[in-house]
């Protein structure tokens, strides 16, 4: 345990990632309560995009557009999947400091004191 709710005057307040990993992994709580997600982004088929583009710069004449609208291409598509995975981890570190009351049943944050 480690305080009171800021919703009321109730003891039952755990730290959600203790709490999650205490339950059973077939119950309902722990599906509902589990960590965000973080999605796999493997950087080769935007490195090979890239590789590509710089290829069809370097080849002149009408191929520079295109290779610039590849590279381009593939500088947001990474840039793109960075910020998902970042947002991804910037949610499971909020999981880990988050705390749940059993009783409302509600999680919060330490900056709800």
């Amino acid at each position: 345990m480690s305080g009171v709710c800021p919703n009321g005057p109730t003891h039952q307040v755990y730290r959600l990632k203790a709490y999650w990993e205490g339950r059973a992994k077939d119950s309902e709580a722990y599906k509902r309560l589990g960590p965000p997600a973080i999605p796999e982004f493997r950087y080769g088929a935007a490195a090979m995009m890239a590789g590509l583009g710089v290829l069809l710069t370097l080849t002149g004449g009408s191929g520079i557009f295109l290779g610039l609208l590849i590279v381009a291409g593939a500088v947001g598509v990474v840039l793109f999947n960075r910020q998902k995975v970042q947002d991804a981890l910037a949610a499971k570190a909020a999981w880990e400091v988050d705390f749940y009351c059993v009783t409302c049943p509600e999680r919060f944050s330490p900056k709800a004191w």
